[in-house]
């Protein structure tokens, strides 16, 4: 059950964003810790996977751990001052190893029943409410998201109250799920401890499960860093700058991040306040020629008439010929189902030899069943047809067949496997085991040794119960079958391999089928062109359609024209009579726009740079209150983050760490 704990608290804590972005080499640090109540450390163990991206024959790595064991395999390490030398040969490394070392950040749980302290075991015998409360401590400034999960017992708890806590589901039982910030700087008003409230009845507490890790604040640093696009700090100083020129009325400075961009803005705004203002004063000296203009209009009405009886004769005309334009695509129109019906029959003609070839081409002695192919239903049946077909897909169901075969043909050399890997190990384990007695000799040189009678017998002895002591314990046997199965799966993947590419009927079967996907891909591709040909055909038809409909109405239209045309040569001759209208209104258009000029346009102006000096000083006192304080919280909390890390950290290698504590209440 607390396995399927861990796996729903590690999900949870990957929602809340934990995604850390790749390096050329990560370190993955995962520390396993058992405490107490009151965050007293009881045990850690400390695995960690050393990414091998170029494939070195050797590979270091910094750490503070003792007793170190190699989980990956059979490779041997040195350790002297600190630096573990893994003789490699281009893998990664995984080990584990032990500290008494504290967290940097650890749960501790308050436990009050109506109100007085009390102990997780005591509440076997009490009733009563029960206030719960986890908080982290901290030895160091890093941050830390931290979810704790602690699964309910099945009976003696109701009314159940959570803060900063949610009730969920595993397994059939409920489990309480809380979060908290461990470290965050204060200004983010993060919680740092979650409460859970409840009655109890003769209520049994066993355990709980928390992770916690450093990478989301990280990750979440930098998001943020690389969404402003440009240095934080660099931007503010360019704000900054662009707010004091604004409130000291002065030019604006250059400017290369985001504030370029406002800063173009407001030198168009107030350009255009002074086009504006120039504009007004044209219009006033515009208004003036117009007024002088006005006589002159008076003379010309009787010219516009003249023209616009030869105009009326032209929409005559236009009227005849949008008829005839309109008779001709009725003509079009009505020969379009032939068109139509012809396409269909030609495509109908294609599917009907195609089907023939297919029914021909032995595909359903092959067990391939393929309907009639018909215009709506050819691309999906053509496409399975293919799918079924597709060289990648055969090929991996032959690799699965082979290796059905080839499996069990190498498990029965499991022994010779498991000799050759434990002998390995035991050299291995010899080699710590001589380290750890005194003994200055790796493990062939001891052998040798021991065989010349050159070692001395109580020395031998104790050296010998000591290296079948450690080959009987768990951790050892564990990793000399975790390797036995890599060796296992890594023989079946290669003699897999090797049957497939040797068999000639397998290599046959596949060219076969890839002639065949090539034949019918093809087969598809033409019928798309015939679709392509039908489809563009009616869409000419109904294009037809709709430009007979257009005609007509363009007839209509130019019939209206034509008597529109009658109406406005009858409205010229009133035109005449109102240019003296318009050259009184003139007069009064010229008076308006000086007084637009003098009273309007300069006023506007002058407010708007008023507007713009009042606004940049209201900023500029936001900016060094509240924008410069939250900038610094986030580079702290950057800064802090990417010290995450439990063991040692070597300089050219990233660390992700995930710490995952169980805590015993009882």
């Amino acid at each position: 059950m607390w396995k399927r704990m861990i796996a729903s608290v590690v999900a949870l804590t990957m929602m809340l964003g934990c995604t850390a972005a790749s390096a050329e080499n990560t370190r993955h640090e995962r520390v396993y810790a058992v405490t107490g109540a009151d965050g007293t450390l009881k045990s850690l163990t400390d695995v960690i996977r050393v990414e091998n991206r170029d494939g070195l024959d050797m590979l270091t790595d910094r750490t503070g751990l003792d007793q170190i064991v190699n989980l990956g395999g059979g490779e041997v390490f040195t350790q002297a001052d600190g630096i573990l030398t893994w003789k490699a040969d281009g893998k990664d490394m995984i080990y584990q190893g032990e500290s008494d070392r504290p967290l940097p950040v650890t749960p501790v749980v308050t436990l009050k029943l109506n109100g007085e302290d009390i102990r997780a075991e005591a509440l076997s015998e009490k009733t009563g409410t029960v206030d719960l409360s986890v908080s982290y401590t901290q030895t160091g400034s890093v941050p830390h998201l931290v979810a704790t999960a602690m699964l309910l017992p099945e009976s003696g708890i109701s009314h159940l109250k959570m803060e900063h806590a949610e009730l969920v589901s595993l397994s059939g039982r409920q489990a309480v799920i809380g979060w908290a910030s461990a470290g965050a700087d204060p200004a983010l008003q993060l919680p740092e401890a979650f409460h859970v409230q409840f009655e109890a009845d003769h209520v049994s507490l066993g355990w709980m499960m928390t992770i916690a890790s450093a990478e989301p604040f990280e990750a979440v640093c930098r998001e943020l860093e690389n969404r402003s696009g440009e240095d934080l700090k660099t931007e503010i100083d360019e704000v900054t700058d662009l707010l004091t020129a604004l409130s000291n009325e002065e030019t604006l400075p250059e400017a290369t991040g985001r504030t370029r961009e406002i800063s173009e803005k407001i030198n168009t705004l107030n350009e255009g306040l002074q086009k504006l203002d120039a504009g007004a004063e044209a219009l006033a000296s515009g208004a003036a020629e117009v007024s002088d203009g006005s006589g002159k209009v008076n003379e010309s009405t009787g010219l516009l008439a003249g023209g616009a009886e030869t105009l009326l004769a032209g929409t005559v005309s236009m009227a005849d010929g949008a008829e005839t334009l309109s008779s001709g695509l009725d003509t079009l129109r009505d020969h379009n189902a032939v068109l139509n019906q012809g396409a269909d029959a030609l495509f109908q003609a294609v599917l009907d030899t195609v089907n023939e070839k297919l029914a021909a081409s032995g595909l359903k002695e092959a067990g391939v069943e393929l309907p009639v192919l018909t215009a709506d239903n050819y691309e999906e049946a053509l496409d399975t047809v293919l799918h079924q077909f597709d060289p990648e897909t055969l090929r991996a169901e032959a690799r699965t067949q082979v290796e059905a075969v080839v499996r069990p043909k190498v498990e029965a050399g499991e022994a010779k496997i498991r000799e050759a890997v434990t002998e390995a190990v035991q050299a291995q384990v010899l080699t710590q085991v001589l380290s750890a007695a005194g003994v200055n000799m790796d493990a062939q040189t001891y052998l040798q040794a021991v065989n010349a009678g050159k070692v001395p017998e109580d020395t031998a002895k104790l050296v010998q119960s000591t290296l079948e002591a450690q080959m009987a314990s768990d951790e050892v046997q564990e990793a000399v079958g975790e390797a036995v199965s890599q060796q296992i799966d890594q023989l079946v993947a290669e003699n897999t391999e090797k049957a497939l590419s040797e068999d000639d009927r397998v290599v046959s079967k596949l060219q076969e089928a890839q002639a065949a996907y090539e034949s019918l891909k093809g087969l598809r591709e033409q019928l798309d062109q015939v679709n392509q040909f039908v489809t563009g055909l009616r869409e000419y038809t109904d294009g037809v359609s709709q430009a007979a409909d257009g005609a007509g109405e363009l007839s209509d239209g130019a019939v209206s024209l034509r008597d529109g045309m009658q109406t406005v040569s009858d409205g010229l001759t009133q035109l005449s009579a109102g240019t003296e209208a318009l050259s009184s209104g003139a007069a009064e258009l010229a008076q308006g726009a000086a007084a637009l000029h003098d009273e309007g346009t300069r006023t506007l102006r002058s407010s708007i740079l008023e507007a713009e000096k009042t606004l940049a000083e209201k900023l500029m006192s936001v900016l060094k209150q509240d924008l410069a304080p939250v900038i610094q919280v986030l580079e702290n909390t950057s800064a802090d983050a990417a010290n995450a890390g439990y063991d040692l950290r070597s300089e050219d290698i990233q660390t992700r760490t995930v710490y995952i504590i169980r805590t015993d209440l009882q």
